[in-house]
């Protein structure tokens, strides 16, 4: 048996007869394994990341055309400051995402409320991978309908619309994330948009009837 001592001048260690153990043990380093949905690749991130340093990570087989502005943690929106303590699933979402004009088209059409749009987006955006993506690419005509303007032009519509949202629903915290990201876009009004312009698809006054 050894004897054990502490010592007089140190509260960090312990003496044993032959040598000295430190009081805190090194920490462990706790690896998280994290699924991205927009490329179904899984890759090991240390406990603690945030959501910035796993699109980094993933922004070169990614190559998004725009900018990366939140994600969805296990389809919860979330800033991109938020930190992973969990494995989890992860799906990036940049400045295309249509939500925002799809609340507006639906609400202006009187077929859904923003409460409502936003329940039921995951299963458009399951729709599109299903019956959209797959085959994009063999189309006869393929166009980018987002517009420069279109966050500025939506703004103003969007704010109020998302504030109805109550804040004790699921929906709120998506709801909330619009809002906040709109907030970084200077509001312009929609009277100098052409009637032919896409935009009025989503805000009213088109020229076209169908």
């Amino acid at each position: 048996m050894c004897s054990i001592k502490k010592r007089n001048n140190s509260n960090l260690a312990w003496q044993f007869d032959d040598f000295v153990l430190p009081l805190s043990p090194r920490k462990l380093r706790i690896m998280l394994q994290i699924r991205c949905k927009n490329n179904n690749i899984t890759k090991s991130f240390p406990e603690g990341t945030s959501l910035l340093e796993v699109n980094q990570d993933y922004a070169e087989e990614l190559k998004m055309p725009f900018p990366v502005v939140s994600a969805k943690v296990n389809n919860t929106s979330q800033g991109l400051k938020f930190r992973l303590f969990q494995n989890r699933d992860v799906e990036f979402l940049d400045a295309r995402e249509g939500s925002g004009r799809r609340i507006i088209r639906d609400y202006n059409k009187g077929a859904y409320t923003a409460q409502e749009t936003i329940s039921q987006w995951r299963n458009v955006c399951e729709a599109e991978d299903q019956w959209i993506a797959p085959f994009q690419e063999t189309a006869d005509v393929m166009f980018n309908s987002a517009l420069n303007i279109e966050f500025a032009v939506l703004r103003p519509h969007a704010e109020l619309i998302l504030a109805a949202v109550p804040r004790n629903c699921p929906e709120y915290a998506e709801a909330h994330r619009l809002l906040k990201f709109l907030h970084y876009f200077i509001p312009i009004s929609d009277r100098e948009i052409p009637p032919t312009s896409i935009m009025r698809e989503f805000v009213g006054g088109a020229s076209c009837k169908y």
